[in-house]
């Protein structure tokens, strides 16, 4: 049976950095707070969570969202983007204006009511999920993390996934 790095290997695939930022990083998010920002696409190919606080929390786990207006699930496309510009739902110079669609995605996933929830990854303490970066996601909620258990825990990682013709070292 193949080992993980010659899977890898098969298909020519090697992980890297977003520019700019760290592959993982922890995160401490104490109750009545959203990390920085609610619901939100990353700007990287893949995002994953390590859950590392202890269960017994309501909620906790990842949330992932559809756009009501728009019926976007994801961070749009080049073709999606010219659509949007075109009808007038954002403001932007050209599709390859991707700050401004971060701004107008940014401004809408501060009201959850713009938003229909279509699954979440429940909580589980030391559970490991990676999931599409470009899908709009969130904390699910933080209940239950205000008395004893303290802030949520997590281990966060980004990345980009480029083709590679050279080998992956083992």
């Amino acid at each position: 049976m193949p080992s993980n790095t010659q899977n890898l290997k098969n298909i020519g695939l090697k992980a890297t950095p977003p520019p700019g930022a760290d592959i993982a990083q922890f995160r401490l998010t104490p109750a009545g707070t959203h990390g920085g920002s609610d619901i939100h696409a990353d700007g990287c190919d893949w995002a994953g969570v390590c859950y590392l606080s202890p269960d017994g929390a309501e909620d906790g786990g990842t949330a992932f969202f559809r756009h009501r207006a728009t019926g976007l699930e994801r961070f749009p496309d080049a073709t999606e983007r010219q659509q949007l510009i075109a009808e007038g739902v954002v403001d932007a110079e050209g599709p390859e204006d991707i700050r401004a669609f971060y701004r107008y995605f940014g401004a809408e996933g501060r009201d959850r009511g713009r938003w229909e929830q279509t699954f979440a990854i429940p909580h589980r303490y030391n559970r490991a999920a990676f999931y599409d970066a470009k899908l709009f996601h969130a904390i699910d909620s933080l209940r239950g993390f205000e008395g004893g258990l303290g802030p949520r825990l997590t281990q966060v990682f980004f990345f980009n996934v480029v083709e590679s013709s050279a080998e992956v070292p083992r």
